[in-house]
């Protein structure tokens, strides 16, 4: 239902608002969420008076009979109702609802957002209106609650405290302590889960003398409710600054992390790094640094891994307390050796393949802490010899998708004994695992960094093409995501001489699904994914010839007339009849233009992008090499425009409707970049080129295009059938726990795989299956 101003919102529109919202003989739950949603567009509508004396007293009537989902969209919608009922003073009615749904509903996520929403109301409304309104619906009802309502009262006690006063205050800490001695102990434990958020709010007096006397009775509750003593501890401690007080808050916290359950243990690793974080003083640190020794030797698996990770966050606040607090001229580094580095090895020693893995999410965050010589020293030596020794395969994936935490003069590969067998091992290894393959394209970026391009080709080249034509849709798909980086730091010539001749061979390959590769590093080499999302709309590709001009015209004038040249080829291509009917005609009915990458690529494509501008020219580019736009405007001129009408006429009809947009991509990216070349700069430099050198260029132009045709009429096929019998790994003698990783591998029997909801049948994570023989 529509609504628009006041004369239009009669009886029976209310009417049938009220049938929408609570059902009216449909059961639809959509169009009910849809109709709550629309409540605050109505109360506009209404106006304050006709909203405070018709909508809410409806609302109000109706509580009982809406469902959770409904109910949480009204608190939701009414949490910003204060001005169309007319402001704080006519609040009451709308307190009332939110109350009354915070009491009433058994659904916890309902009866929370109502809290929420009062606390925010609370914001605008004074102590007078906070005491008549709230504080006195709260102090008014009997012992004998229900229990939702005394879950509402545990909730709201702490939202109006404050407002209250002091005589309400004295009572509403006495219904609180009430509830927090029930006999239920559900009802205990969710009074000692709100207590932290009390103590925030309860002068410091009472706290010392009323909740510390209740802190030993809920240390020795049943485990449900002692669990909360670690969290009340901490607040207690960040209320006051007297010493004995803090010492005997962490005397309770060292004698839970001695529990006999395993669980409060574990609760306790996950909460070290807060608990350094609160106990700062100098004197605590060799107390917590114990604290942490014993968690790390726990006998529980389950705690030992919780506190591996977070090793990071306790060695920070820790590095933190100890900056604050140095008077001395001692440097963390020293402490870390002395007194963490212990307690890294011992962890990368565990039994439990789980704990190393944990571990191996974080060591690399080290970078951050110590300084780049002691990361060289202490760190990488046991980064390098969990990537060359046997350990757990996630534990490789975890270092290899961190690597861009190194330091920038820190060079992996120079510290390894074989890069090689380590990628190839990690192939091998991954067969039911391809986010460790996926991985691996991580460390390829982060290679490509420090290595030559004749070290990549002899060390990686092979693996990169293996992964491009990987079994698994996301490992392929993330690999074309990554070339525009990699031609980046090779150069064109190198994508034009190495890569593009591997990938024109999927043209002809018998898996219909192999055979998207050269469409989808199409897409990425002129839109990719990894660029620089903040270009300005108008400048992306040849801005940076306004300076280089001014440095050496000739060379960038020549540059710059090639473009040109090429552009208006390719121009001159696309009106070849058979790309304008598909430009006139395409429709994308299968949404290929919404495609989500990161559906695929998930972390891998956050930890490459890094601002890149992938077409900017660099001032160092040799006179010989091309730069990245006159690479692809040369590729698409000669064998991607001829790959596409080969793939327009596939068998496969989603390769031909992918084909058919990567064309209309194309002329996209034609027109983005005329727009550019049609600039009356860009015509002043090329008119001052002289014609005997235009005449060269366009010579030269023509040669490129032979070349490329030449490069992908002899090239063969890279082998990338690895045999694990060439990997020299060390096998291990040690007896490790065999570890439950099937929610992060995410292995599947092919029988049991869903098709993607919003992608189009070929575009599945794990689509082995699905590359069924298809002749071209």
């Amino acid at each position: 239902m529509e609504v628009e101003t006041i004369k239009e919102i009669t009886i029976e529109d209310l009417a049938l608002f009220g049938d929408e919202l609570t059902g009216g003989g449909c059961d639809n739950i959509e169009t009910k969420i849809y109709t709550a949603k629309k409540v605050a567009s109505l109360a506009k509508a209404l106006g304050p008076e006709r909203t405070r004396d018709e909508l809410l007293e409806f609302l109000g009537s109706q509580i009982d009979n809406l469902d959770d989902e409904v109910l949480y969209c009204l608190a939701e919608e009414l949490e910003v109702f204060l001005p169309l009922v007319g402001g704080p003073e006519f609040s009451r009615e709308l307190l009332s609802i939110l109350v009354r749904i915070s009491r009433s509903v058994d659904e916890t996520l309902v009866r929370n957002k109502a809290v929420e929403a009062i606390k925010t109301l609370l914001r605008d409304i004074d102590e007078h209106l906070t005491e008549e309104y709230l504080v006195s619906s709260i102090i008014d009802l009997d012992d004998s609650l229900w229990f939702t309502e005394k879950c509402s009262t545990l909730a709201l006690i702490p939202v109006c405290y404050q407002k209250a006063s002091t005589e309400s205050r004295n009572i509403l800490r006495q219904k609180y302590y009430q509830i927090l001695e029930d006999t239920a102990p559900l009802i205990r434990r969710l009074a000692a889960v709100g207590l932290p958020d009390f103590i925030e709010v309860l002068e410091e007096e009472h706290v010392l003398k009323d909740i510390i006397p209740m802190l030993e009775k809920i240390e020795e509750d049943q485990e449900s409710v002692q669990i909360n003593a670690i969290e009340i501890s901490l607040s207690v401690a960040n209320k006051s600054e007297n010493k004995d007080i803090r010492n005997g808050m962490l005397e309770i916290i060292q004698k839970m992390s001695k529990n006999k359950s395993w669980r409060i243990r574990q609760h306790i690793a996950l909460l070290i790094d807060v608990i350094v974080g609160t106990f700062e003083e100098e004197e605590f640190g060799p107390v917590l640094l114990e604290l942490y020794q014993n968690l790390i030797n726990d006998d529980e698996r389950g705690v030992r891994v919780n506190a591996a990770q977070n090793i990071y966050n306790f060695t920070k606040n820790f590095k933190d307390n100890f900056v604050k607090l140095s008077k001395t001229d001692q440097k963390f580094d020293d402490i870390f050796v002395d007194s963490f580095l212990p307690l890294i090895r011992e962890i990368t020693n565990d039994i439990s393949d789980e704990v190393q893995i944990a571990l191996s999410s974080a060591i690399l965050s080290f970078s951050d802490i110590i300084s780049n010589e002691s990361f060289r020293n202490i760190i990488l030596p046991i980064i390098v010899e969990g990537l060359e020794k046997e350990k757990p395969l996630m534990y490789k994936e975890n270092l290899l998708m961190n690597l861009d935490l190194l330091p920038d003069d820190i060079d992996l590969i120079k510290s390894l004994s074989s890069f090689d067998n380590i990628i190839q091992h990690i192939i091998l290894e991954s067969q039911t695992s391809w986010r460790s393959r996926r991985s691996l394209l991580i460390t390829f970026i982060h290679v490509s960094k420090y290595c030559s391009e004749e070290f990549f080709k002899k060390n990686i080249f092979v693996y990169y093409i293996n992964l491009l034509r990987d079994s698994v849709y996301a490992v392929r798909r993330t690999a074309t995501v990554i070339l525009p980086v990699l031609v980046k730091k090779f150069g064109a010539t190198w994508l034009i001489k190495e890569i593009m001749p591997q990938i024109n061979l999927t043209l002809k390959d018998d898996k219909y699904l192999f055979r998207y590769i050269i469409l989808f590093c199409t897409q990425e080499l002129m839109y990719p994914s990894v660029g620089n999302t903040i270009w300005d709309k108008n400048e992306k590709y040849l801005v940076d010839f306004k300076t280089l001009m001014q440095i050496n015209k000739e060379k960038y004038g020549k540059m710059l007339y090639k473009i040109t040249k090429l552009h208006a080829r390719l121009r001159e291509n696309l009106t070849d009849k058979q790309f304008t009917t598909i430009l006139g005609s395409f429709t994308d009915q299968n949404s290929i233009s919404r495609e989500d990458i990161t559906l695929y690529s998930e972390e891998v494509l956050n930890k490459i992008i890094k601002n890149n501008n992938i077409f900017r020219i660099e001032m160092n580019t040799n006179d010989d090499e091309m730069c990245y736009l006159e690479g692809v405007l040369i590729l698409l001129n000669t064998k991607i425009l001829d790959a596409v009408k080969i793939l327009i006429r596939d068998p496969t009809n989603n390769i031909q409707d992918r084909a058919k947009y990567v064309i209309t991509v194309i002329k996209r990216f034609s027109d983005d970049l005329y727009f550019e070349i049609s600039n009356s700069w860009v015509e002043g430099y090329i008119t001052d080129i002289e014609e005997a050198i235009k005449t060269e260029i366009d010579s030269q132009i023509i040669s490129q295009f032979t070349e490329v045709e030449n490069y992908c009429n002899c090239v063969e096929k890279v082998d990338t059938n690895f045999k694990s019998e060439n990997v020299n790994t060390t096998p291990s003698e040690k007896i490790v726990d065999v570890v439950d990783i099937v929610e992060k591998l995410e292995v599947f029997p092919a029988d049991t795989i869903q098709p993607e909801v919003l992608h189009i049948d070929e575009m599945e994570s794990l689509d082995e299956e699905k590359t069924k023989e298809c002749k071209v």
